[in-house]
């Protein structure tokens, strides 16, 4: 569900009497922060709701961008609620290290949680053997481009297999006053996915590590440097729709569901944004062109990139517990990816699953068998590094400065991080 800007206010309440619930008994307050769920998945919730008639949850639901900085504004104040959803990486760990999540590790043990998923996707949210969240959000692949199939046969262009190509493409299109490429970069983190997209095709994330251990410098990693030459030269040939730096990406994803580009840049959880795939044209999916001709895909970002927590302060940890449980259960794990074009991480469950035909094609059922990141790109560096490369990099898609210019500031700020 990576990363939807639809901004919503969402408050729950349910009535003070339910049947097998007295009237006078007192209700467990359960106050929940997360991404705004859409209908359908909403309506899971509702049920869950009415089945729980002694808890009286409370949930807030926020676009993307808007829930990382009211969780930070939050937990500086130190006026939070009992459950945060937060991304993998670097941000979680930030919430950890200021004592802001409890740990889960005897609670996944009594619920059960650990068989609702791989190792792999619970051990981004573990530290020293404890467990300080759940994921709960399924994952989404990238490295792909879904493109308008139309437009390229009526204009006689074939699927581009590398960045010079997309680069042709767009130029064949542009002369008949049509977009190349949905995306908006108003918030920063989708040209940092493009770019950890780009980075996987030129070397391997184990270099990120060395990154982040000041083993290596972002000026001296060719992979990176080769990436954002990549993503410097497609903006710098207008393949970017126009305003993609004052667009968020859900203006582009609907951009592309008008029909107003040729292709899309976003992860399968776009359908979540358009509510289907059906959009009036037929749509194809290609992978991500290649920054150079016999590259190799080293891994896939993927990632169970959204969790919850449980914040120190809860009274009411048994209704904590029990929203956790519901979940990272079925009913809420299916409708949740169904409704994003997700795969869960549920065993089994996908069998169950309505899965739209647009996401088994082989560009993204080819990648779950790639090696997996664990965390996206915008999260795998610490979070003042991240903001620089999100300014830094747009300054260098702007020609503002040099592709040198913009991995020196982040290296820069990389230096400052790992002295404190």
């Amino acid at each position: 569900m990576k990363r939807k800007s639809i901004a919503l206010l969402i408050a729950l309440g349910v009535l003070s009497a339910f049947s097998g619930f007295a009237q006078g008994t007192a209700k467990q307050s359960l106050s929940v922060w997360m991404i705004a769920p859409v209908p359908s998945v909403q309506e899971v919730i509702d049920a869950w709701i009415k089945q729980n008639p002694d808890i009286d949850l409370k949930l807030t639901g926020f676009g993307s961008e808007d829930l990382k900085t009211q969780t930070r504004l939050a937990l500086d104040a130190q006026k939070v609620p009992d459950i945060m959803m937060t991304n993998a990486g670097s941000t979680f760990w930030e919430y950890v290290d200021k004592g802001a999540a409890v740990d889960l590790t005897a609670t996944a043990q009594k619920y059960g949680w650990l068989n609702r998923g791989d190792k792999s996707f619970f051990d981004v949210y573990r530290r020293d053997g404890k467990l300080y969240a759940v994921p709960v959000s399924g994952v989404t692949t990238w490295q792909t481009l879904y493109l308008n199939k139309k437009v390229f046969a009526d204009n006689g262009i074939p699927y581009p297999k590398t960045i010079d190509d997309l680069i042709a493409a767009s130029k064949q299109l542009k002369k008949k006053n049509i977009q190349m490429l949905a995306f908006g970069d108003k918030d920063g983190w989708p040209a940092i996915i493009l770019l950890g997209d780009l980075f996987l095709q030129e070397g391997s994330f184990d270099l990120t590590t060395k990154i982040n251990a000041g083993t290596l410098k972002w000026t001296n990693c060719a992979p990176m440097k080769n990436a954002l030459n990549a993503i410097v030269k497609l903006a710098k040939n207008d393949v970017f729709m126009s305003g993609y730096l004052s667009s968020d990406h859900n203006l582009a994803i609907q951009a592309w569901a008008a029909g107003k580009t040729a292709a899309l840049y976003n992860g399968s959880w776009w359908a979540g944004a358009t509510q289907g795939t059906d959009l009036g044209f037929p749509i194809d999916v290609i992978p991500l062109p290649l920054v150079a001709a016999g590259d190799k895909l080293h891994g896939v970002q993927l990632s169970d990139d959204m969790c919850l927590f449980v914040t120190p302060g809860t009274k009411n940890l048994d209704a904590a517990y029990r929203f956790l449980d519901f979940m990272t259960d079925k009913p809420y794990q299916k409708a949740q990816n169904e409704s994003q074009g997700g795969f869960p991480i549920y065993p089994g469950l996908i069998q169950d699953m309505k899965i739209d035909p647009i996401f088994k094609l082989d560009p993204i059922q080819s990648q779950l068998k790639l090696p997996a990141t664990g965390i996206f790109f915008d999260h795998a560096f610490p979070i003042p590094v991240v903001e620089v490369m999100k300014t830094s990099i747009q300054l260098a898609m702007q020609g503002k400065i040099s592709v040198d210019a913009a991995l020196k500031q982040i290296q820069d700020k990389q230096d400052e991080t790992l002295k404190k």
